[in-house]
């Protein structure tokens, strides 16, 4: 322990204090002992106790920190168990779904349960891009009072065209040639307890 740790005060219990006052006192009185070596020993006594808290709270905080590191490494391997485990459920959710693709008809029903194949709601696919934009549209009410300069510098009018996908699929349902969509339809594995 470094003596810079040692020579610093340390506020201890008044009982304690007293104690060790005591035993200065009698050291002094019954064995003769000069004042300087008796406050020698009794507080050279203190600090080697002092010292030894302060090592055994230094091995307690590294026993800490070892078992902070063994449950960091035990939370690490339990996600790796995890991803492993998620990446066998995919797997075989894809051979049940791929085995029921090829035999729809088969029930498949066992003591807990049973398992379907469902289809999942058309979903459209644009040949067009499109982008998703946030316009902070403004009330010409709001900008009456302004210039007509000013408004077309700093509030320009856009006009904004937007896809009625909804319209869009409708006409796919209905037989409608729409040479820029497409409806896509996918199946997925049910569990049904």
């Amino acid at each position: 322990m470094p003596p810079d740790k040692l020579d610093k005060p340390v506020k201890i219990p008044l009982e304690q204090a007293a104690a060790d006052l005591s035993a200065l006192a009698d050291l002094i009185e019954e064995e003769n002992v000069e004042p300087d070596a008796a406050l020698l020993q009794v507080f050279g006594e203190l600090k080697a106790l002092q010292a030894a808290a302060v090592d055994r709270n230094f091995l307690f905080n590294q026993y800490l920190r070892s078992q902070i590191e063994l449950a960091k490494d035990m939370v690490n391997n339990w996600k790796h168990r995890r991803d492993v485990m998620t990446n066998v459920m995919e797997r075989h959710k894809e051979r049940l779904k791929l085995a029921l693709e090829q035999n729809p008809k088969v029930p498949f029903k066992g003591q807990h349960g049973r398992i379907a194949l469902q289809k999942s709601p058309d979903a459209m696919n644009l040949a067009i891009p499109t982008v998703k934009k946030t316009f902070e549209l403004i009330a010409d009410d709001d900008i009456e009072g302004l210039s007509k300069e000013m408004c077309q510098k700093y509030f320009p009018q856009i006009l904004v065209r937007t896809v009625n996908k909804e319209k869009i699929k409708n006409d796919l349902k209905a037989g409608v040639d729409v040479p820029f969509a497409h409806l896509k339809q996918t199946n997925h594995v049910r569990f049904k307890v």
